[in-house]
Formats: structure tokens, C-alpha cells, sequence
């Protein structure tokens, strides 16, 4: 008679870092094991039409998505005996990033409130779960959609907006904020001494930095 040694076959595994965005790099992270024997082989299929990537070791790999949608990934390892695993898959949903914008308007020293208005869009149409983070360049800094800042000086700024989606893609974009005017000085000049009965002549000397004074 002959003895048979029957073993179990490897099981395949693995974890996923989130989030899952386009363009941004997924990490994928082996947790497989093999009962009585090493893995010696891996096979994974990241479910987007791209070629699998077989690897001899557990090392973690990462992926990137060009568009959004569900995607099967799945793994497959083989030990040292020439054993292999059932395919380990999971679905990953890949999710759109944002498109920042914003428009702002004009103010005047010494108040200088500008208001800012978000004018961003999501492909997916969920940008009522946008999260807000501006930095106006002076330190000032705001979470609201739409906040209203006070400038202390003409600038001017680069004023900068970042969006979180609610699946935690995330977009950025500054702007050029030259809209802060000085307040206008008012000044003129007259003639220092003048006739009774005489036309006095007043010469405008006002001033309005970066403005035009009309009235």
C-alpha cells in the first residue's frame, strides 16, 4: 500500500484601501494563507478589462481606475505543492471626483467682505454631500458653501477651494482674487485767498486706487 498526503488548498484574500476615486492609486493588500504549505504565486484581476498581474509574492499592489463604476477584482493563489485557491473576488465602486469652481465677488476697504459663491459639480450629481475647505491667503479659513470674507488689504489673493465628495474624492482649485479696492480719498485745492465778488476755483484731487471715482 501507499500513503497519500492531501492537502488543503490555499485560500485566497485580500483587503482594499478606500477611497475609491478615478486617477487615484488603490491599494490592494494580501491576506491569504495556505494550510500546511507556502504561496508561491498570485494572481490578481483588477475586473477593468486589463491584463492580470501574477506576482511570486504577497507584496501589496496597487491600481488605478480611469473611469467610475463597479469593478469584480478577484485573486487567486497557488502554493508550493501546485495547489490553487478558489478566485477570492470583491466589488469595488469607483467613484467620480469633483469639479471645483467658484466665483467671488467685489468689496471695498475697510470692510472688504467678499462674497464667495461654490459653483462645483459631481458626474454622479451628489454634490449636496460636498464638504468645504477654503483658505482665503491671508490665514483666514472657512467650512461654509458660500462664506462671506473680510480682507484686510487690497491683495491681492490666491484664494483656494477644496472639495470632498461624500465618497472622499477629492478636488482642488485657487483663484486670483483682485476684486478688494481701496476706500476713494477725498481731497480738492482752492485758491488760498480770493476777491469779494470773485469766482473761487476748486480743482478735484480725489483718489480711488485700482478704481475710477464717479460721483
Amino acid at each position: 500500500p501507499k500513503s497519500l498526503v492531501i492537502t488543503e488548498p490555499p485560500i485566497a484574500k485580500f483587503g482594499i484601501s478606500s477611497p475609491y476615486c478615478i486617477g487615484q492609486a488603490i491599494s490592494f493588500t494580501d491576506s491569504s494563507s495556505a494550510p500546511n504549505s507556502t504561496l508561491t504565486k498570485w494572481t490578481w484581476d483588477f475586473g477593468d478589462g486589463s491584463a492580470p498581474v501574477v506576482v511570486n509574492s504577497n507584496a501589496p499592489q496597487t491600481h488605478t481606475y480611469a473611469s467610475a463604476g463597479a469593478y469584480t477584482v478577484t485573486l487567486l493563489v497557488e502554493n508550493a505543492l501546485g495547489c490553487k485557491s478558489i478566485a477570492f473576488p470583491q466589488v469595488i465602486t469607483v467613484s467620480p471626483n469633483p469639479v471645483t469652481d467658484f466665483r467671488f465677488g467685489k468689496a471695498c476697504l475697510p470692510a472688504g467682505a467678499v462674497q464667495f459663491t461654490d459653483a462645483s459639480t459631481i458626474a454622479d450629481g451628489t454634490q449636496n454631500l460636498f464638504t468645504y475647505n477654503w483658505d482665503f491667503n491671508d490665514g483666514g479659513s472657512s467650512t461654509q458653501k458660500d462664506p462671506s470674507h473680510n480682507f484686510a488689504t487690497v491683495g491681492p489673493f490666491n484664494v483656494s477651494l477644496q472639495i470632498t465628495s461624500s465618497a472622499g474624492c477629492v478636488a482642488a482649485i485657487t483663484k486670483n482674487v483682485d476684486s478688494v479696492y481701496a476706500q476713494p480719498q477725498a481731497g480738492f485745492t482752492a485758491n488760498a485767498e480770493v476777491c469779494t465778488g470773485t469766482a473761487i476755483g476748486f480743482t478735484d484731487q480725489s483718489t480711488a486706487p485700482k478704481s475710477t471715482i464717479v460721483g
